[in-house]
């Protein structure tokens, strides 16, 4: 992983050498980089986002407001800090139902993760409020026997047993 790495870091900087650093391309390509890292390295991907998080601001591209937010959420829920990922996942839910519609896959997806990241910083009422939401809908939309339906049936199921325990 250092040489993927170390090849992303000299790309990153010939493209801010190139573009310059304010250029919408060069933010884009660090969004992409961290994305990249998430799953392998997510130390080296909130250092990046936690760079770029400035440069946002003046950002006003949706998608890579987006990226960031999901990414972002992703990666401070797999450091075990979700409640600082709550507020990324909120404005990753709210791009997604802006941009896809509030019963996407893509918005119901984010609005499950939502939910495990509630569950996780002990907040189980909220949690499971959301997840009870998703389900329902998947349920109109995707039919009872769909895979993401019977998966957040799981979470649900699992959120609610906790609470009964």
């Amino acid at each position: 992983h250092n040489d993927e790495n170390d090849a992303a870091d000299r790309l990153s900087a010939e493209a801010n050498r190139g573009w310059g650093r304010d250029d919408p391309d060069a933010l884009h390509l660090e969004i992409v980089r961290a994305t990249s890292v998430r799953e392998t390295n997510p130390d080296a991907a909130l250092e990046i986002l936690t760079r770029l998080r400035p440069r946002m601001a003046q950002c006003t591209d949706r998608a890579d407001l987006e990226e960031y937010a999901r990414t972002r959420a992703c990666v401070l829920g797999a450091l075990e800090r979700p409640q600082e990922a709550l507020p990324f996942s909120v404005e990753s839910v709210n791009h997604a139902t802006a941009e896809y519609g509030p019963e996407s896959a893509v918005t119901l997806h984010r609005m499950h993760r939502q939910a495990e990241l509630l569950l996780d910083a002990e907040r189980v009422d909220e949690g499971i409020a959301i997840l009870d939401r998703v389900h329902a809908t998947q349920t109109r939309v995707l039919g009872a026997d769909h895979r993401d339906t019977r998966r957040t049936k799981r979470a649900l199921d699992q959120a609610s047993a906790a609470i009964s325990a």
